[in-house]
């Protein structure tokens, strides 16, 4: 199998392109690249995640407070 040659695309075709795509898609550097849809329990992983520290932060706050 052959690798399809590279071809780069301006980013007001790209913004075409996405538009009427039912998929999302990432432009970089000319190029569109396939993005994968997430789940439910990964955006809330990711979530958790995001706010971990900050959820940390507090609980040292209200400890030096002393609550």
């Amino acid at each position: 199998m052959r690798a399809l040659p590279k071809t780069r695309c301006r980013a007001d075709e790209y913004l075409a392109f996405e538009n009427a795509s039912s998929e999302k898609h990432e432009y970089v550097a000319g190029e569109i690249f396939a993005m994968v849809g997430a789940t439910r329990r990964h955006n809330a992983i990711a979530g958790n995640l995001y706010s971990a520290p900050e959820s940390l932060q507090v609980g040292r706050l209200v400890a030096k407070l002393g609550r």
